[in-house]
């Protein structure tokens, strides 16, 4: 068993690893014999209600994680301030669980979005309520209750 520090260690154990960790992941295709990046994140359809034209998705798709506080607090926080009325404070409060867009983990803290993910969180439910200031409480699908016990955990998609 390797602990994260010992992964990049041959796999060792080295009783090193921290007690939060920060995850997201990049979505790549080649385009013409050059590596595109085509999606990233760490929060689930955070570019969908945020970046409004096909360019600035791109623009996030391509950038990094050490960029969105810098990047996106303003354009954000106007997003927020016309979807939920929210306040620049509020939105700047609001928009410090999901940027920089990486999933935090504290391994001292029981698993639930957005202290890490569970395959039973309903995140959908959640971004519709931070981008309305919780005048919209979910979308009605529910989370998945169909789990299975070996991979790959999640049963049948929903049908509706």
């Amino acid at each position: 068993m390797a602990d994260l520090e010992g992964i990049a260690d041959d796999f060792k154990w080295t009783g090193h690893d921290a007690a939060r960790i920060d995850v997201w992941a990049r979505v790549s295709v080649y385009r013409d014999g050059k590596l595109v990046s085509v999606d990233r994140g760490a929060h689930s359809s955070v570019t969908a209600y945020f970046n409004e034209t096909n360019e600035a998705k791109s623009a996030y798709n391509e950038g990094e994680p050490r960029d969105d506080w810098a990047t996106y607090l303003a354009p954000w926080s106007a997003v927020l301030a016309h979807t939920g009325h929210y306040s620049p404070e509020d939105a700047e409060k609001t928009l410090r669980d999901i940027l920089p867009d990486v999933l935090r983990f504290d391994r001292s803290q029981p698993a639930a979005y957005p202290n890490g993910r569970t395959l039973s969180d309903d995140v959908e439910d959640i971004r519709l309520q931070m981008v309305s200031n919780h005048e919209i409480t979910g979308d009605g699908i529910g989370p998945h209750t169909d789990l299975l016990t070996e991979f790959p955990y999640l049963g049948h998609p929903h049908k509706k």
